[in-house]
């Protein structure tokens, strides 16, 4: 498999920046989060190539974007534990949720969420 560099799709400025989650929206544009310690940067893009920052939120770090099938976005974040949050508008305002999100069966939680799409599959690291 051979990759080829397009360029620099985003510049975050804070914190060192990793974990990017990145998901297409209906309309066709695309979401990003990415962590920055304990905050989550979000950045849009309308091809996919070129982000641009818009806001940041407290939620924790370690973001995963999941679209829900009814359009909305789901945006799950370390912090107290595996939180999540929804969003009707594209990303603009955020919601919290009051659900389990990650049950422990006995053990330490590590964090790191991910969903699978399309398997109904959400994973996550325990100790």
């Amino acid at each position: 498999m051979r990759f080829t560099l397009v360029g620099r799709a985003v510049r975050f400025t804070g914190d060192m920046t990793t974990d990017p989650s990145v998901i297409r929206l209906p309309d066709g544009s695309w979401l990003m989060a990415v962590s920055q310690g304990q905050r989550t940067a979000l950045a849009r893009s309308a091809d996919g190539l070129r982000f641009e920052p818009y806001a940041s939120v407290d939620f924790g770090g370690v973001p995963e974007l999941a679209l829900l099938p009814d359009g909305r976005v789901r945006l799950y974040t370390c912090g107290r534990g595996i939180q999540a949050h929804l969003s009707s508008d594209a990303g603009a305002t955020w919601t919290p949720e009051a659900r389990d999100i990650a049950p422990l069966l006995g053990r330490r939680l590590v964090c790191d969420p991910s969903y699978v799409p399309g398997a109904g599959v959400f994973i996550y690291k325990t100790g």
